[in-house]
């Protein structure tokens, strides 16, 4: 599913259950913030982390109360899908949640590749997904708190994503081979992918759905897909799934948990049938960006507000500043003589707006540029190349990570990898000896 699903009809399934509108749309903002918070990379805060990131190695002093902070990724980066330790601590955790713990599951004797694989929640009682909306529900239920209403849309937004993602799983496998018999497109009346493009989908890595697209997730397809019944067989299975109905079915699920919330009776079959009806012509449009779908959704709900930025809430801006070394010379715009050293009256006249970092640091750094949009993919490239300053991290940015790193221990058994965590430590270091290096210079 996408934008449509998660932040916009979730906002329309929290206001009809009762939530006040900051309720509602913090649930659906946060359900939709799983898609994009792509942060990945260490950054530097300028004082002490909660106590979470430092209890759990997650962060790590600098020196001049500077700190080096490990985000936990949850936003699709695919790039970095080819990495298992991604695939199992953002893809598994977050977008194509297995049935059971990982550590559980693999420690069986009768494991195979093909018990990763999602399954619809509507299908099955017993599955983690079920204890994950229930705790995080229970929670906002007892103390309706702005971190419980966020741990309430990251739940929301997995538990819909295992009826669009089931039968796939978040790794890189024969289960996830896959090919397209149909792909019909209730809006348009045609096919939505060309017989060249399903050649080319085949050809694709196989993790998550990615040899059948975005099929999966578009509300208006009716679509088909063959896949593996055992590990060694072909493609012998057809999955066939009217992703309206399919999307509807959870809608209606998704209600009935909020209602239950907020003490309301289920919603009634009479009425929930127009509703179901409105928000399907609301999903149904051309293209799946904000702006079509906050008019559409608009048009369909006149009385709720709809706005989507994903920098809203977590408005944060990250400082990229590269080494000597790297200097690109025509990127510094000016500001140096291309071989990586201030100019000294451009110095002199730059407003850093860095206090608390030492303007020591600065002057042996390169300013690159100020992230406005911090969760962006260009931006998480720059990032793992420069050291990147956070500035004025809010609470609910580090409240958002702990809730990150939550779910991936409840997935996984662990917030991260050893191989990650020492990495992680590593940079930190190499950080701390060129601080001091400038500050005995």
């Amino acid at each position: 599913m996408n934008i449509s699903y998660h932040y916009f009809t979730v906002k329309v399934l929290a206001a009809r259950a009762g939530f006040r509108e900051e309720e509602a749309q913090i649930i659906a903002y946060y359900s939709q913030m799983v898609d994009d918070f792509v942060l990945s990379h260490r950054i530097i805060v300028g004082e002490m982390p909660p106590d979470f990131f430092v209890e759990n190695g997650l962060a790590w002093e600098l020196g001049n109360g500077s700190w080096g902070i490990l985000p936990c990724p949850t936003g699709i980066n695919f790039i970095k899908s080819v990495s298992h330790g991604y695939q199992r601590h953002t893809l598994a955790p977050f977008h194509f949640i297995p049935p059971c713990q990982l550590e559980a599951m693999e420690s069986r004797p009768d494991f195979t590749r093909l018990d990763y694989r999602c399954v619809c929640a509507g299908e099955r009682e017993d599955l983690l997904i079920h204890d994950i909306v229930g705790e995080a529900a229970r929670s906002a239920k007892n103390e309706r708190t702005v971190k419980n209403l966020m741990r309430l849309g990251m739940a929301l937004h997995t538990y819909a994503d295992t009826y669009a993602h089931c039968h796939f799983s978040g790794f890189h496998g024969c289960e996830n081979e896959a090919l397209i018999s149909k792909a019909y497109n209730k809006r348009t009346g045609a096919e939505a992918v060309p017989d060249i493009e399903r050649t080319l989908l085949r050809e694709l890595p196989s993790i998550g759905h990615a040899n059948v697209g975005t099929v999966p997730d578009i509300c208006s397809y009716d679509i088909a897909y063959r896949i593996k019944a055992s590990e060694s067989g072909g493609l012998e299975n057809t999955v066939e799934r009217d992703n309206t109905a399919s999307f509807s079915l959870c809608s209606r699920r998704i209600l009935d948990l909020l209602c239950e919330m907020n003490g309301n009776p289920r919603y009634p079959d009479e009425e929930w049938e127009k509703l179901r009806t409105a928000l399907v012509r609301a999903q149904y449009v051309k293209k799946d960006t904000p702006e079509l779908l906050e008019k559409s959704f608009g048009q369909a709900f006149p009385d709720i507000v709809f706005t989507y930025d994903k920098n809203s809430r977590l408005s944060i801006k990250l400082r990229v500043e590269g080494n000597p070394g790297l200097c690109g010379g025509e990127e510094c715009a000016g500001l140096c003589d291309g071989e990586g050293s201030w100019q000294p009256e451009e110095w002199q006249n730059m407003d850093t707006g860095m206090a608390g970092f030492g303007a020591e640091v600065l002057r042996q750094e390169i300013s690159r540029e100020t992230l406005e949009d911090a969760f962006s993919l260009p931006g998480n490239s720059r990032r793992s190349a420069y050291r990147t300053f956070l500035e004025e991290p809010g609470q609910e940015f580090f409240q958002y990570i702990e809730l990150a790193y939550e779910r991936v221990m409840q997935v996984t058994g662990q917030y991260v990898s050893e191989g990650t965590r020492d990495n992680f430590r590593e940079i930190c270091c190499q950080d701390v000896r060129v601080l001091q290096g400038m500050h005995d210079a």
